[in-house]
């Protein structure tokens, strides 16, 4: 696709003559009702200009989301590294990473909003003494730059809260010894082991890493067909069963079965609410045929807990 951009490009500016390297077809779609004002007389198409050469990369909208089962989060996060009150308790470990994945599986949000948050927004969000209480944050740093509110649970601001009274804060003194002139302000930052990185953003791809790597710690593997492009041979390679992004698919998937076990009767606007959908369509495309599948294997008292903290 990029290089047949590329071509179509160098076609318009007269840099290049010769047939399309990849030539496009139209193709009638369907609006989504979402975005369709005529949608009560029986829908609109538009045409989408679609490749004729480049495979797709997907057979099926579900084909990537790959929900966690409740003991499989329980041992990826375990791996990850201890809460801060279990350090406080005597744990070792570092927190960073534990807390970014907590972030994302209770409230769904992306890689980079994670990434993105500051102190100063989680420091303006009260504690209570109710560990199922939610408290809203407004983000604006999303996909597509879409501002939306997330809650988070109470105890969970709790734990970031202690994360930056203390480990964040000693990996900023570290920081400013190794020449840190400021601190940004990001709630994640690189941790003591960076030296002189310390006290620095941390990156959304070292978060992911790290991620990746407690899952295979935990033993949760897959295997993928590749190709060496030296012998042009196919072998299968063992790889992470989840990814990051996962935990946003989980929290998801967790709380469309919470919400139907409520007694909801319209649970796809519940999540779709919690994860920034501009249209439902979007969402129910996404989930729809992993969510039933799924239901047996998620404790029930995890699904209270959605209900209670996150549920209408």
């Amino acid at each position: 696709n990029t290089v047949g951009t590329f071509y179509e490009w160098a076609q318009e500016k007269g840099l290049f003559r010769g047939e399309p390297l990849d030539p496009k077809q139209l193709k009638p779609v369907l609006r989504a009702i979402d975005d369709d004002a005529l949608a009560h007389t029986g829908g609109s198409a538009r045409e989408v200009a679609v490749s004729t050469t480049a495979p797709r990369t997907s057979e099926s909208g579900d084909e990537h989301v790959h929900p966690m089962e409740s003991k499989t989060w329980l041992a990826v996060a375990k791996s990850l590294g201890p809460l801060p009150s279990q350090r406080d308790a005597g744990i070792p470990g570092c927190s960073r990473n534990r807390l970014a994945a907590e972030i994302s599986i209770w409230t769904g949000m992306r890689l980079d909003e994670v990434a993105g948050l500051t102190t100063y927004q989680l420091l303006n969000l009260r504690v209570t003494d109710d560990s199922i209480e939610v408290v809203p944050l407004k983000i604006t740093r999303t996909k597509g730059l879409r501002p939306r509110t997330v809650l988070f649970p109470s105890h969970l601001i709790a734990e970031l809260h202690r994360y930056i009274d203390t480990e964040r804060r000693e990996a900023v003194e570290v920081g400013k010894r190794f020449g840190l002139k400021k601190d940004a302000g990001y709630l994640f930052v690189n941790g003591l082991d960076s030296r002189n990185h310390a006290g620095k953003p941390v990156r959304g791809y070292t978060l992911s890493g790290a991620f990746r790597q407690a899952v295979l710690a935990c033993g949760f593997v897959r295997k993928e067909e590749r190709v060496d492009p030296l012998t042009e041979e196919s072998y299968l390679a063992s790889c992470a069963a989840h990814c990051f992004h996962d935990l946003r698919h989980t929290f998801a998937v967790w709380l469309y079965q919470a919400e139907k076990a409520a007694g909801n009767a319209e649970p796809w606007k519940v999540v779709q609410a919690r994860l920034g959908h501009r249209y439902l369509r979007t969402t129910t495309d996404i989930y729809l045929r992993v969510v039933d599948i799924f239901r047996a294997k998620v404790n029930d008292n995890l699904y209270h807990f959605l209900r209670m903290t996150f549920g209408t």
